[in-house]
């Protein structure tokens, strides 16, 4: 509560000082909503509209921080929205394309978001243009998501909530080409 409603008197002073249509107003709105949502108990399953409601706040501000170099698309097929999945399911994904993927400040890159009915299952993947991994850099990262003892929060963090939630064969998939992008993927029971 402290800090949902100290960003709450932060926007009200922003709006008191650069006005209401102001890019730190909506920033802070967005991250108002970002924090809440993370900080609901998160072992209350949410509907996948909900998910992705919680990831385009989050991508308005990365929208700020990155301004044309990032661009974002969905596919998403409407008639699983009302799905159940855990909270920040599809954020870590996303975060690993700012984070790694990213070539330069200069250079924009192009995230696409695919959720699709598979019948019994529900596939989702992140797929970016960014710099990408080569074979070993690709064998280093599943290693480390599925170390015990890794320190690795976002993916490796995914993946275990992932196959205690849904089991092993929920479990990440990636693949990657160097210079060509990453593909992140998985797929969990309807």
């Amino acid at each position: 509560h402290f800090i949902f409603n100290t960003l709450q008197i932060m926007d009200f002073e922003i709006i008191k000082k650069l006005g209401i249509q102001s890019v730190l107003h909506k920033m802070t709105q967005q991250l108002s909503l970002v924090v809440k949502y993370a900080l609901t108990n998160p072992t209350e399953k949410v509907s996948l509209g909900k998910e992705l409601e919680y990831l385009k706040s989050y991508l308005e501000i990365q929208k700020v921080r990155f301004g044309k170099n990032a661009i974002t698309y969905f596919e998403v097929d409407e008639s699983i929205l009302n799905c159940e999945v855990f909270r920040l399911l599809l954020q870590p994904m996303v975060e690993n394309c700012f984070e790694h993927g990213m070539r330069s400040d200069e250079e924009p890159i192009v995230i696409k978001l695919k959720i699709f009915d598979k019948g019994k299952y529900i596939y989702f993947a992140v797929l970016d243009d960014g710099k990408g991994m080569d074979k070993k850099e690709v064998e280093k990262l599943i290693d480390r998501i599925n170390n015990k003892t890794s320190r690795n929060i976002g993916l490796t963090n995914l993946n275990r909530r992932l196959i205690l939630h849904y089991g092993r064969e929920s479990a990440l998939h990636i693949q990657s080409r160097e210079n060509r992008g990453m593909v992140i993927h998985f797929t969990i029971p309807k």
